[in-house]
């Protein structure tokens, strides 16, 4: 059996346990560079996948965390897998994500921020919960989307103003480096 075959097993084992949920939690206030919905990476400060689906193609990019959205954040990944469910959880399929490597940010297959998945049934998808192991910053994390609104586990409201630990001029001007609406870090940080 591969690895991404005992992934998704476990994945599967998981949400039949009950240890991880498909049901839909709440948005949460960051901007989203590319006008989709931006889904935390376990936690607010580590990171952000922000998502948009433009017909039957879904576009990820894996950006930073709190206000840092606007930040890529390259992924040692050619694919993800990912469990999807639409309807309320009546149906449930496998989908990948596929590397989409961004050229001027000099990225490459296995080390870039942006994945792309076509499936006929995202072409007129209203809602929709995905589930997905990927390594992120130096650890294999849990990727949760949920579409259209987002996924925060912390937050049910609109506004991201409780984060008292930085300040707004923290962020600096990242015009000079901006690609694709992003600023780039270099690796994800697993050194």
């Amino acid at each position: 059996m591969s690895f991404s075959a005992m992934r998704l097993i476990a994945l599967l084992a998981l949400v039949h346990m009950g240890r991880l949920s498909l049901a839909a939690s709440g948005e949460q206030g960051h901007t989203a560079a590319h006008g989709g919905s931006l889904n935390v990476i376990e936690e607010c400060s580590i990171g952000h996948l922000e998502v948009k689906i433009e017909e039957d193609i879904l576009t990820a990019w894996f950006v930073g965390g709190d206000r840092e959205t606007n930040r890529s954040v390259r992924v040692a990944a050619e694919r993800i897998q990912l469990l999807a469910t639409t309807d309320g959880g009546a149906t449930v399929f496998p989908f990948i994500l596929e590397a989409r490597p961004l050229a001027l940010a000099e990225e490459t297959v296995g080390d870039c921020s942006r994945f792309t998945a076509k499936a006929d049934w995202l072409d007129g998808v209203q809602s929709f919960t995905a589930v997905g192991l990927t390594r992120f910053r130096g650890a294999l994390r849990v990727i949760r989307i949920e579409y259209p609104g987002g996924f925060d586990p912390d937050h049910d409201h609109d506004d991201h103003d409780d984060h008292d630990d930085h300040d707004d001029d923290d962020h600096g001007d990242h015009d000079d480096d901006d690609h694709d609406g992003h600023e780039y870090d270099d690796h994800d940080d697993d050194d």
